[in-house]
């Protein structure tokens, strides 16, 4: 269990670093965009070293088994499709991007049903049209989509 809790600490972190040099710089303009998402960041990074430190203290952790290994798979898997979707959202459009997305996210998480796989995004997704494209006038990242 330790083991795990280390490398998910490192995870966070490499994220964190993701987020701060390649991310962030690219999705906000100038120093005062970029303030509020790097402070997020810096609170997201602070779980991430202590899990990372606080594991590396003990010795002689035995290897991952069983769920251990198999959650840290899903978590990994789980990230890399934020990263995926967070790239793809100014080529796809937001509500293209974020059909597509929750409809993997929900079967990496374990969701089967076709049913609920089509029809989960697509309310989702509608309802936030309704409510910030249509309601708000809030424009959303376009991509494809006219």
């Amino acid at each position: 269990m330790i083991r795990g809790k280390r490398l998910l600490g490192l995870g966070v972190l490499v994220f964190c670093l993701l987020l701060w040099f390649l991310i962030i710089p690219n999705q906000t303009e100038g120093k005062t965009g970029a303030e509020f998402p790097r402070l997020i960041v810096l609170f997201l990074a602070i779980p991430g070293a202590v899990l990372l430190l606080r594991s590396g203290a003990a010795t002689g952790a035995a290897p991952l088994k069983g769920e251990e290994l198999y959650a840290l798979r899903r978590t990994a898997l789980l990230l890399a499709l934020v990263c995926v979707y967070m790239l793809v959202i100014p080529k796809l459009g937001f509500y293209t991007s974020s059909i597509l997305g929750m409809a993997a996210f929900l079967y990496c998480l374990g969701v089967r049903t076709p049913l609920q796989i089509i029809l989960t995004p697509l309310i989702s997704v509608g309802l936030m049209y309704l409510g910030l494209g249509l309601g708000l006038s809030f424009r959303m990242p376009a991509g494809l989509l006219p």
